[in-house]
């Protein structure tokens, strides 16, 4: 009875240790993911900033040529 109670501890402990790997890994992507978050959030901005800068460049001159007419 003790033998097959030690081979279950054996497996539960070989899963652990899996299982532990399992979690570093998690948790290494997670910390990539992070960091892509954040690279992708900055570059969106500045997309955004350069979008509106073009818009403004191409509205004014068109309201100032329909306020002249």
């Amino acid at each position: 009875m003790v033998e097959p109670q030690g081979e279950q501890l054996d497996d539960i402990q070989h899963y652990v240790m899996i299982a532990t790997g399992y979690v570093k890994d998690g948790t290494c992507d997670l910390r990539t993911t992070k960091n892509y978050q954040k690279s992708s959030r900055k570059w969106m901005c500045v997309g955004l900033i350069l979008l509106l800068i073009l818009i403004v460049l191409v509205v004014i001159p068109i309201a100032t040529s329909f306020s002249h007419s």
